[in-house]
């Protein structure tokens, strides 16, 4: 099964996505992907990021909504679509569904996800932390609780100091 661009238009509104990781830096193992923002054509631009400056300048190289729908499409290992399908709250594949013993690992590990959020930090990308936390959440809900708690506390330092 396929999916068309404007269904990943509509999920990255409805969910909020700012941030998809597609896979890792070859050196530094910290995950690259897609930016999801605000843009003046269609409502949400796209860009691809490999900013963990390992391979890149750090800058975002524009992509479009095709590439998105491409890169998803071109998967085969039920495995990842089934996390693909979970990231984008997507309708499991009928496939999928018959199996809910599968055993589909995530793509990203907790740490992976937390040296992301590290790196929006530190860039000041705030704009990605979101989609980030939500996928936190999804492996280790106690974890993306912690960074949530962290950034309660220091929000309120900040007004104090």
């Amino acid at each position: 099964m396929t999916r068309g661009v404007q269904e990943f238009r509509d999920a990255a509104l409805r969910q909020g996505i700012s941030w998809w990781w597609v896979g890792a830096c070859s050196m530094c193992n910290v995950p690259i992907g897609y930016v999801i923002r605000a843009g003046v054509r269609d409502g949400r631009e796209v860009a691809f990021s490999s900013d963990c400056g390992c391979v890149s300048d750090g800058t975002l190289d524009p992509r479009t909504w095709d590439d998105v729908a491409d890169h998803y499409n071109l998967q085969r290992d039920p495995q990842v679509i089934a996390e693909y399908d979970r990231f984008w709250g997507f309708e499991p594949h009928a496939v999928l569904r018959a199996e809910p013993g599968t055993g589909v690992q995530p793509e990203f590990t907790p740490d992976q996800i937390m040296e992301g959020i590290a790196s929006a930090l530190r860039e000041r990308r705030l704009d990605v932390i979101p989609g980030l936390l939500k996928l936190l959440a999804v492996q280790d809900p106690d974890r993306a609780q912690s960074v949530l708690d962290a950034f309660d506390v220091a929000s309120g330092l900040r007004g104090r100091l």
